[in-house]
């Protein structure tokens, strides 16, 4: 009798997410996928056509949710040192190594060679883009000079990659150089 798996999509990103976790890009792909479920790599081409469409469906799921936890907490906010205090937050606390790999500038994680760099990179650029289109409007809503917001949006990448560095402390390291 065939394993039947309840939201075989979601099991399947679930398991992907793990590995890549535990082990890296190197040892990711739909073979190692569907052993860690107990199922032929054939089913798992029924939901994804490659690594690459899981690799996508995971940072853009893991990258939605954090948009959509911006839009929830930050429509309300009016003053904008708070909301971006708020902004690195919520990444800071959406950081998963899976995520970290996508925004790592110089991907320490995934070697030159690697076939799905280029993939990757454009995403990195796509989900820069889109946050940064976040910021703009918040500092445009808060009577700011939006053209900060890709320095803003580096920052906060970089904050989210050193956990012990705070909004505060890039705010406190910018006002000590002018």
């Amino acid at each position: 009798m065939p394993k039947i798996i309840k939201d075989l999509r979601e099991s399947i990103l679930q398991a992907a997410n793990e590995i890549l976790c535990e082990q890296g890009f190197g040892d990711f792909g739909i073979r190692a996928v569907a052993k860690k479920l107990g199922i032929a790599p054939a089913t798992i081409y029924n939901y994804y056509p490659s690594k690459e469409a899981i690799l996508e469906a995971l940072v853009d799921n893991a990258w939605h949710g954090f948009l959509d936890s911006i839009d929830g907490e930050l429509a309300e906010l009016n003053r904008p040192v708070e909301a971006l205090e708020r902004i690195c937050v919520l990444l800071q606390g959406a950081m998963n190594p899976l995520f970290t790999h996508w925004l790592t500038a110089d991907m320490r994680a995934m070697p030159d060679d690697h076939p799905d760099r280029a993939a990757i990179m454009a995403k990195k650029r796509e989900i820069s883009t889109e946050f940064t289109k976040r910021i703009e409007a918040l500092l445009l809503r808060c009577g700011q000079d939006a053209s900060f917001a890709p320095v803003y949006t580096r920052l906060f990448i970089m904050c989210a990659h050193h956990g012990d560095l705070s909004f505060g402390d890039i705010v406190s390291a910018i006002k000590a150089l002018q």
